[in-house]
């Protein structure tokens, strides 16, 4: 909301709205650089807005995003978010973070205008806001904690007291689904990330594959289509676990760093590789799939952040986004001359989530550039025209083993896109989709090798919306007693 509560700001794609509340038609106030990672509305006529590697001002009327803070490297800083401004006194407060896992992220205090900054000792991935003298913030595994403050000297007076729990976080920015007014209201959902593993006819009708609850992300199947590889989350980590759909047995995959996810096979089925913040810049690693040797470095670089990867079926080439201001896509050689080529480097768009098909001469991905998110697809690796495929909005293009359908989600349904030449035949719904959505870009779900069955994440828990009325005084009797003397 705005100040004066008559605005509503919000995202699309990468453009920065707002709408009046009496409803009137929305006007786009800014292209946004980078990933967006939270913002803030101030009475100073700006909004605050994160791009992920970077915060960002701009003005309520409109107008181009103006860069204010970056992150400090030299400290092991490399990404900023979820910014909440305190207009009374002048103060930011947001989340900073090293590599690509928020697992670390702690609450950090500037002054809009100022490029100096304060980290406090305080483990959270998003500030609410300050009242009566309590910092409160959410941290990852979805706790709400207040904190005493001394907001002049900057620094915390006492530890941290849990005021409520089962928050809805996103593992990857650290958004929580909460919001904290200024009068002390509390607004927030609860629930988790849990998940069971299940499989879906193109009927519709469901098989259960993995029944206990877990905080699931990202499945893959192997080439064969005998093994599962997915992610399981806990609220330190992310790792890759291998299941076994004959014989229904896990087995753990990776245990270094703390962020390990996005899996994907290698074509002959042997290797996984997937994302990995074990170094100081995310990078992409492999290790074969049967823990015959352990990992290994599969592309990175020592200015470079790689978010996710998949292998040409001739594995002569590695297809891989980068953390660039605009999300962008790029392929090179797995040896040799392995300098990088682009496929999608639009500045002003974000592009993610590619895939190569299965003979390898088309590239399917995400690109927001006419202010949506649609799949796409163009010859690999060039060159050739863009055919877009999706209509209305598309997420998560997945590939037949065929190669004759792209599968997407769009609008709540399964969609399948009959290809030929890079041309759209059809397009056919095939079953409402209710299932999990990827908490960052890549695909939540895949196809199994006949065509017809799918694997999907079907969320254990509902969640609720919560509204805690009169909530700063509940935080003033429970901070009473953990004031440092």
């Amino acid at each position: 909301f705005s100040p004066d509560g008559k605005w509503v700001a919000f995202i699309r794609a990468n453009q920065l709205f707002k709408v009046g509340i009496d409803g009137s038609r929305p006007q786009m106030l800014a292209t946004v650089p980078g990933i967006f990672v939270g913002m803030t509305w101030s009475t100073t006529g700006v909004i605050i807005l994160s791009g992920n590697t970077a915060l960002y001002t701009i003005p309520e009327g409109g107008g181009p995003p103006h860069q204010f803070l970056v992150p400090d490297r030299a400290h092991g800083e490399s990404n900023v978010g979820t910014p909440v401004i305190r207009d009374a006194d002048g103060l930011l407060i947001y989340s900073v973070w090293a590599s690509s896992s928020i697992i670390q992220s702690k609450l950090a205090i500037t002054t809009l205008g100022s490029t100096e900054h304060t980290v406090l000792d305080v483990r959270g991935v998003h500030p609410l806001g300050i009242v009566d003298g309590v910092l409160t913030y959410v941290t990852a595994g979805g706790a709400i904690m207040g904190v005493p403050i001394d907001v002049a000297k900057r620094k915390v007076t006492g530890p941290p007291v849990q005021l409520a729990s089962d928050v809805a976080v996103n593992a990857t920015s650290g958004i929580a689904r909460a919001s904290l007014s200024a009068n002390g209201t509390l607004l927030y959902q609860s629930g988790t990330p849990a998940s069971q593993v299940v499989a879906i006819a193109a009927d519709g009708s469901t098989k259960i594959l993995l029944a206990d609850p877990h905080d699931y992300a990202f499945p893959r199947l192997s080439p064969d289509g005998r093994q599962l590889a997915v992610v399981l989350g806990a609220v330190d980590r992310r790792d890759v676990w291998l299941y076994n759909l004959g014989s229904q047995t896990m087995t753990r995959l990776t245990s270094e760093g703390g962020l390990n996810d996005r899996p994907e096979w290698s074509p002959d089925g042997k290797r996984v590789l997937y994302r990995s913040d074990r170094d100081a810049r995310s990078a992409m690693w492999w290790r074969p799939a049967d823990l015959s040797a352990p990992a290994t470095p599969l592309l990175k670089g020592a200015s470079i952040d790689v978010f996710e990867a998949v292998l040409a079926p001739d594995m002569r080439t590695i297809v891989f986004q980068l953390d660039t201001a605009g999300a962008d896509i790029y392929y090179r050689a797995m040896s040799g001359d392995t300098t990088a080529h682009a496929i999608a480097a639009n500045q002003a768009a974000i592009e993610t989530m590619p895939r190569v098909s299965p003979d390898g001469r088309w590239v399917a991905f995400i690109t927001n550039e006419s202010g949506r998110d649609e799949v796409v697809v163009q010859p690999f690796p060039g060159p050739g025209g863009r055919v877009q495929v999706s209509t209305g909005g598309g997420s998560e293009p997945v590939w037949s083993r065929d190669g004759r359908r792209l599968f997407y989600r769009g609008d709540g349904r399964l969609m399948a896109a009959v290809l030929s030449a890079g041309a759209v035949m059809s397009r056919d719904t095939l079953f409402t989709d209710s299932f999990q959505y990827a908490s960052n870009p890549h695909a939540n779900y895949d196809v199994m090798p006949d065509g017809t069955h799918f694997v999907f994440l079907k969320a254990a828990t509902a969640g609720s919306m919560i509204v805690a009325t009169n909530w700063s005084a509940g935080v003033r009797a429970r901070m009473a007693g953990n004031v440092l003397r």
